[in-house]
């Protein structure tokens, strides 16, 4: 809700630093309270290097964890380790191979690190849902054919031998 600027009197954010700190308060020793906190600045306060401190620590009693390692491969992400990220994303599909959004991920971490064709990836799509999960949108009927425009260019980049298509 943070990033979406819905919260604008700063209720939400003050909700979620108090249940974070009761979490930590009350079972200090467990893996979730590491990841709770991780999560709190990794979606609240942005600092993906402190994000990603509480987030190893984690890993180490959670290591099959799949929210925990879509956590750990974004703050890798946000951080520009590349190679970190197809890691991890490598363990997230080995763990869940048919999930949507784990693919997603991964083909973007194959992207980052210019390994896409070397994967057999045969195509590429670019969806309206980037309104949603890159702009922010309600829904996909706010991205314009411009914003379109402008991450199909993006994609192809990439060179990618794999088609591009968009919807």
């Amino acid at each position: 809700m943070n990033w979406l600027n819905a919260d604008p009197d700063g209720q939400f954010a003050a909700k979620a630093r108090q249940l974070v700190a009761d979490i930590v308060q009350r079972w200090p020793e467990r893996p979730q309270a590491q990841l709770a906190q991780g999560q709190l600045l990794y979606n609240l306060e942005r600092d993906y290097t402190q994000a990603l401190v509480h987030f190893t620590a984690a890993r180490e009693r959670l290591p099959n964890d799949p929210v925990l390692l879509s956590s750990l491969s974004g703050s890798y992400k946000r951080l520009g380790r590349a190679e970190e990220q197809l890691a991890t994303q490598g363990r997230l599909h080995a763990l869940d191979p048919e999930s949507p959004s784990v693919n997603a991920e991964l083909i973007q971490a194959l992207l980052a690190n210019r390994l896409l064709d070397e994967a057999g990836i045969p195509l590429i799509l670019v969806g309206d849902s980037l309104g949603m999960v890159v702009l922010g949108y309600p829904d996909t009927t706010h991205v314009s054919m411009e914003e379109m425009e402008h991450h199909v260019r993006a994609a192809a980049r990439a060179r990618p031998a794999a088609l591009l298509a968009a919807d």
